[in-house]
């Protein structure tokens, strides 16, 4: 976890924060000629003053009777508008922790505190102090900070009613020595600069109290250490009430240069030498406060616990110790330092939000004390030290020791400098979700939630809804995005932005707008100079992090090194990935990508009290993913800054096979051959439904995705006329137990002994295989006339049309008939009657629509041009007319059934919405086909989209004109699914019509081997692709006219046809 430390004075007199002040009605020269004892003091301390003489009373009633303030001094004279204030939330709740480790509540006191503007003086923020001893505050202007408080503070010499006036510039130390972590941050620099982007140094731009509408509010608890409340006699509500002054303050300056507002929620006061802290170390002193404070709190809200034994601690969006302790040098050798929080964790880290300021040192001026806490803050917001060459260099604009308040020394300056301005609002508009937004009446909805690019950016736009009269801005949340149009508004509007390219070294990266309070995700794809490396499930792998890497990119951690990692998932699957360091760096950080480009998780350390080198998501257990498509893991380390973001790694992907398993209903089923009276099958009789089960194992569930592939093969059965072959995979939603295949028995005329075939499962994903997973269907035959078994399909009198017919849908389309389908091709041929020729016509006819018909065009054809546009041609021989070689489908028989079968699931054309059930098949089956190994093999991620787009048209023939061409690459270069864009192209190049016209007669020629025959054109007892060589010529010579080629009535009538059903 990082950290950032601030430098402890090097003298008495050093300058912590800068924040206005407003004074009483004082004139400077009147101040000047009284020469007081305290004036030395002051000098030492402050170029520039007014000392000033009042009655706080007076002033208080004042305030109250008129609403205003006018300061004369001689920076101006300051007209404030004031209205009483109170820093403290409604549901604010106090404790002091007694002697004997009671916990006394403490009444909630008046607020003395006022808020403001100065008039006539525009972006203005006032806040002051007053009751009847007391006089401190704030004033916040656009140049400069003034601050008026005690002169007691400064000079033991000074009176009651004695006050000091000065600019935050006037500070006569300006720098006091060096943040404890920058000589560790030093340490491997060189490195650092040797990468090509390095954060930006030139700010967006100045942001102002608008930055944030409606205002981000954020909600803090306070902890006052023993030696803190001493400094007050062991009076908690004094203690309080003194931080409460300083918070006061800071909101000032958060609000007029952060557009962010305070409130304290929660205060715990230690009175006596009993609390828990005893380190001194600053690192060791913000690990031992953060530990303690979630142990009795719990990480934000939980009920009250020990020592908190009643009641409830308000939200908390972060929260500061306030210590008297003098802390000790670190461990780097540093010089000591008076303050350190963890960096960036804010919403995003609350378990982590945590910051130290010593606060109660002698010889501190009040601004100071305000200047310290607001750095440290600073930090939990996600700022860095803009002058350290790790974070950015050169030095941003205005980012100057003068000008900076987050600077690693100490200076005289009040300001947040651009840089740290941008910083800060970043991670306010990317992490501010814990935030609160207060809009009274007002509700503000985005048209939608986020937005993605492909590596080349683009612009976009999003809708706001909202009331009239509700105002918001629009506050990009990094870089490289930036809103065009619509930067702020009132009641509905749009708001345009534009997002750059990723051409340099980041990889991945999402970022946000914040749009009233509402976050649109921006994400953008990796740039192509990121290497990124397929992982396998069950797989671990070892890498390194180092200055060859890219970056990470993501908000408050754009400089981390980082190695890409690529897999596929199926939604609803169950993974974890596991990142940890090979020694005790690198600090692991990792991130998980949705197809999209979104971040789905993230995780930085596994044991977040310390242990930071394994990082895992998720925590414990496995993550579901949320959609199909091809996710990128990226490893990288928490911290840019050097040594713990270099070193070894090992990263594994597993999932939860292991807390589930399939297996097959039974190890044996039965079926016989035959068809019920209707001519079609039903389970037991013509086909049988095998089911798989799923069961979780002891305390596991099912809640995963899970697939299992299932496959048919000969025992004493032949898949060529005893059953039709299966093959396929089953999927198992989240949640489901069961699921199953049918395998279809042909009721042929062999008289023959039962028969086997062997059901098989294999291949488990998300799951594993149990018992059993092999099965025996037997088949029990239904003719028993041995001497007489002549074939349905013989052209004679023993043919059969319902046999006929059934066994085209089943060699076709691998579905039992519907019953009007079966119904309308079996008439046409009985209305033959005695007609033989009309009958041999209407046969040929009938099967030849089968090839043709919408739903095998859409499904087995469609199938094959897949192939074709993925793989190209194959290289088969033949011996028609001399030995020579030809291309022929590189779709073999096996892979072709499973995948014909995949689109056609569930689809019966007229049938119901089939043209939804295909079109989801389609679209299923192309995503699916794109994340195969065997396609990423040969399109690998790395390729261009031209390069991708040009392979597929060179496959498939060159089908695409020049528009359409660039048109599917420019589809590609602007889709950050790859998986899904590859998908839709590779669907757009296989439906080309060119393609469709120019491959028809080759799928009719191979659908002929595949169909009636059941196996590939080269498979026994053909020895090569002569045969397919031959009706191709033959169907070519006929212009694809099948029935003058007489291509069809040759295959069902052929004797290899008409054996596989009898003799």
């Amino acid at each position: 976890m990082k950290r950032r430390t601030f430098p402890r004075a090097a003298s008495a007199t050093l300058v912590v924060s800068f924040l206005l002040a407003l004074a009483f009605l004082v004139s400077p020269a009147a101040s000047g000629q009284k020469q007081r004892p305290a004036r030395q003091d002051l000098e030492r301390a402050l170029d520039a003053f007014d000392e000033l003489t009042l009655d706080p009373a007076a002033v208080l009633r004042d305030v109250r009777k008129t609403g205003g303030l006018t300061l004369n001094t001689s920076r101006g004279t300051f007209e404030m508008s004031l209205e009483p204030f109170d820093i403290r939330s409604d549901d604010y709740r106090a404790v002091e922790v007694e002697a004997d480790g009671s916990v006394r509540e403490l009444p909630r006191a008046p607020s003395h505190a006022y808020k403001g503007t100065v008039r006539g003086m525009e972006g203005t923020q006032v806040r002051l102090i007053i009751d009847e001893q007391q006089f401190e505050g704030i004033i916040v202007t656009p140049d400069e900070n003034y601050f008026v408080e005690p002169e007691r503070r400064l000079s033991t010499a000074a009176g009651a009613n004695d006050f000091v006036f000065y600019a935050g510039s006037s500070l006569k130390q300006k720098e006091f020595g060096e943040c404890g972590t920058t000589l560790a941050q030093k340490v491997g620099g060189e490195a650092a600069s040797m990468h090509t982007e390095q954060l930006t140094a030139s700010p967006k731009g100045l942001r102002t109290a608008d930055a944030f509408s409606p205002v981000a509010v954020a909600k803090v608890a306070t902890e006052s250490d023993f030696e803190f409340t001493q400094t007050f006699g062991g009076n908690g509500d004094a203690a309080n009430a003194d931080i409460l002054n300083i918070m006061t303050q800071v909101d000032a300056i958060y609000n007029q240069q952060l557009g962010i507002r305070l409130n304290v929620v929660f205060q715990r006061a230690w009175t006596a030498n009993n609390d828990p802290y005893t380190q001194l170390d600053p690192n060791d002193a913000l690990n031992e406060f953060r530990q303690n404070y979630d142990n009795s709190f719990g990480p934000t809200s939980p009920p009250g616990t020990p020592p908190l034994q009643t009641g409830s601690v308000p939200q908390r969006d972060l929260t500061h110790l306030f210590t008297g302790k003098t802390l000790k040098k670190t461990s780097n050798g540093s010089t000591s330092v008076i303050g350190i929080s963890f960096v960036g964790v804010v919403c995003e880290f609350p378990d982590s939000a945590f910051g130290i300021s010593e606060s109660k040192f002698s010889g501190f001026v009040g601004s100071e004390r305000v200047t310290l806490t607001a750095h440290e803050m600073g930090h939990n917001f996600g700022a860095d030290h803009p002058n350290d060459p790790n974070v950015v260099s050169p030095l941003p604009p205005q980012c100057d020791a003068a000008e900076s308040i987050m600077n690693s020394t100490i200076s005289d300056t009040t300001k947040f400098c651009p840089f740290s301005i941008d910083q800060i609002t970043d991670h306010t508009a990317n992490f501010s979700g814990c935030l609160t937004r207060p809009a009274s009446g007002c509700t503000y909805t985005l048209s939608n939630a986020s937005q993605s690019f492909a590596t080349g950016g683009g612009t976009g736009s999003v809708s706001l809804t909202a009331g009239a009269g509700c105002s918001w801005t629009a506050t990009e949340g990094s870089t490289w995005f930036a809103v065009t149009s619509g930067q702020s508004g009132t009641g509905p509007g749009t708001v345009n932005f534009s997002v750059d390219a990723n051409t340099a070294n980041f990889g991945p990266r999402s970022s946000a707008i914040d749009i009233g309070g509402q976050k649109l995700q921006i994400n953008e794809a990796a740039s192509p100079v990121c290497a990124q490396t397929p992982i396998g499930m069950g797989q671990t792998l070892s890498g390194s992090l180092d200055a060859t890497d890219c970056l990470a990119g993501q908000p408050d951690r754009q400089k981390t090194f980082a190695d890409l990692y690529t897999f596929t998932g199926r939604a609803g699957q169950h993974v974890r990935v596991e990142l940890t360091a090979t020694a005790t760096d690198p600090d692991t950080f990792l991130y998980l990508f949705g197809p999209d480009g979104t971040i789905v998780a993230s995780n930085d350390d596994i044991n977040t009290q310390g242990g930071n080198t394994n990082s895992s998501i998720p925590l414990s257990g496995f993550f579901s993913l949320p959609k199909t498509g091809i996710y990128t893991v990226e490893a990288t380390s928490f911290d840019s800054q050097s040594p713990h973001n270099t070193g070894g790694y090992t990263l594994k992907l597993s999932d939860d096979s292991a807390s589930s398993s399939v297996a097959l209903s039974s190890s044996a089923f039965g079926v016989s051959e035959g068809v019920g009276a209707n001519g079609l099958g039903t389970d037991g009789t013509g086909l049988r439904i095998i089911n798989v089960n799923r069961s979780g194992t002891t305390g596991a569930d099912i809640s995963g995705t899970a697939t299992v592939d299932y496959a048919t093969t000969n025992g004493t059965a032949d898949k060529h006329g005893d059953y039709e072959q299966t093959l396929g995979t089953l999927v198992f939603a989240p949640g489901q137990t069961t699921q199953s295949f049918t395998v279809f028995v042909p009721d042929d005329r062999f008289s023959e002994q039962p028969e086997t075939v062997n059901v098989t499962l294999s291949n488990p994903v998300g799951t594993s295989l149990g018992s059993p997973t092999t099965a025996t269907l037997t088949i029990s035959s239904n003719t028993r006339d041995a001497a007489n078994n002549p074939s349905p399909v013989r052209w004679d009198a023993n043919f059969d049309t319902g046999f006929f017919v059934r066994q085209q849908y089943l060699d076709f389309l691998s579905r039992e008939p519907d019953l009007s389908g079966f119904q309308f091709w079996s008439g046409g041929i009985n209305n033959c009657g005695a007609d033989a020729g009309c009958a041999q016509v209407a046969r040929v006819n009938t099967s030849a629509a089968f090839f043709l018909s919408i739903e095998f065009q859409e499904t087995g054809y469609l199938v094959e041009r897949i192939y074709k546009t993925a793989f190209g041609d194959a290289t088969g021989n033949s011996t028609l007319g001399g030995t020579h070689t030809l291309l022929v489908p590189a779709v073999r028989l096996e892979q072709f059934l499973p995948d014909t079968q995949r689109i056609g699931q569930n689809v019966v054309v007229g049938v119901g919405d089939w043209q939804t059930q295909l079109e989801n098949n389609k679209n299923a089956f192309a995503l699916e086909f794109v994340m195969r190994p065997a396609f990423i093999s040969q399109f690998p991620l790395s390729m261009t989209p031209a390069q991708f787009v040009d392979k597929l048209n060179t496959n498939a023939g060159g089908v695409l004109s020049q528009a359409q061409r660039d048109a599917l690459v420019a589809q590609l270069s602007s889709s950050p699914d790859v998986a899904a864009a590859r998908a839709s192209v590779l669907r757009q190049v296989a439906e080309n019509p060119v393609l469709k016209a120019n491959e028809v007669n080759r799928a009719f020629v191979l659908m002929q081997f595949f169909g009636y025959l059941r196996r590939n054109p080269n498979d026994a007892p053909d020895a090569d692709y002569t045969g397919y060589d031959f009706w191709l010529q033959k169907l070519n010579q006929f212009n694809g006219n099948f029935t003058n080629a007489e291509m069809v009535k040759a295959f069902i009538t052929s004797i290899e046809y008409t054996n596989r059903f009898g003799t």
